[in-house]
């Protein structure tokens, strides 16, 4: 085995555990919040989760995928996309807060606005770390990105947990996603100090946006594929049954998401090591394939024969449910009256 193929398999194992790590705090903090929480403060979050990764794709824009696998001028090419994502976090922003009551509107709930104004603050925390993140996975130092994963995994349930106890209703998913990415930023900063200021290079940032027009195109068709329905659903049903879906979206896609991000984490930045070698590339995407499928397809059955009891014992969402039915009815007799 090489040199990069072992380094690859023990950067897995590194991601692996803090996926893992991630995995346990995540169903602890939905079963936690679940349970304290109304379905309608899920539904309200999930709207602004759904509009938050579109603000991100943007953003992000797939610099840094483009910068990982570049040979040459790593530290100019970082300071070009310094100054895009700061342009970009400033121009979405005012974006956002201009948008945000029409998205309040369309749903009938005037809290969306807030909720996306105050989530899309992440624009201008993850910058800051952005160099930081960008050489560690150049370098392969999965383990600190690990580290910083688990530190952010932990803080943001903590927070969340702490704040849903003390009635900050859907306040308390925001303000943890908030200080889980603070954390995650603090860690990366610790580990990787590298200092590079924003700078303008209408040269390179061609070449850069070239390379990464392409990931935000496939970005943008993933959010249309796994988010519409959840809108749809929002808009049609209302945010209560939204916040049901959510829940049951969240813990059928998780496995998969944790072990593919896993995988893909890794390989990216291996695979862009060896891109002169097509045979390589294909043997190694195929490999990554049947060890995500291995792995993935036992549980997902697993979790679905056990999803009935796992949802009226662990979740308790069937009485839930129906209290916000009996709520909703009791306002509607109210307003008639």
């Amino acid at each position: 085995m090489s040199t990069l193929e072992t380094r690859t398999v023990r950067n897995i194992s590194f991601i692996g555990v803090s996926q893992a790590v991630t995995l346990l705090l995540s169903l602890l903090s939905v079963t936690v919040l679940a349970r304290v929480l109304t379905p309608e403060d899920f539904g309200i979050v999930s709207i602004g989760v759904l509009f938050m990764f579109l603000f991100t794709t943007i953003q992000d824009f797939g610099v840094g995928n483009a910068v990982v696998q570049r040979d040459t001028r790593i530290e100019d090419s970082i300071s070009v996309m310094l100054f895009l994502r700061w342009i970009i976090a400033v121009v979405l922003f005012f974006a956002i807060v201009g948008f945000s009551p029409i998205i309040s509107n369309f749903y009938g709930n005037p809290a969306i606005a807030l909720v996306i104004i105050v989530m899309s603050l992440n624009l201008f925390i993850q910058p800051i770390a952005f160099s930081s993140s960008v050489m560690l996975v150049r370098k392969l130092e999965f383990s600190k990105l690990a580290i910083a994963a688990i530190v952010s995994s932990t803080a943001g349930t903590i927070v969340s947990i702490t704040l849903a106890l003390l009635n900050f209703s859907y306040w308390s998913i925001v303000l943890g996603s908030l200080s889980g990415t603070c954390f995650s930023v603090s860690v990366m900063r610790y580990y990787e100090r590298t200092r590079l200021r924003p700078r303008i290079d209408k040269k390179l940032m061609r070449e850069l946006l070239g390379f990464g027009v392409h990931l935000v195109i496939n970005g943008l068709m993933v959010f249309v594929i796994f988010s519409v329905d959840q809108m749809v659903v929002g808009k049609v049903l209302g945010l209560a049954i939204l916040g049901v879906y959510y829940i049951a979206l969240k813990f059928g896609r998780i496995l998969g998401q944790q072990i593919s991000g896993t995988v893909n984490a890794v390989l990216f930045p291996t695979m862009a090591r060896i891109k002169d070698s097509m045979e390589r590339l294909k043997t190694g995407y195929v490999q990554s394939l049947r060890m995500i499928a291995i792995i993935v397809a036992p549980l997902s059955l697993g979790l679905s024969a056990l999803s009935l009891p796992f949802v009226s014992v662990v979740l308790d969402l069937h009485s839930r449910i129906h209290l916000t039915e009996r709520a909703s009815d009791n306002r509607r007799g109210c307003m008639s009256g």
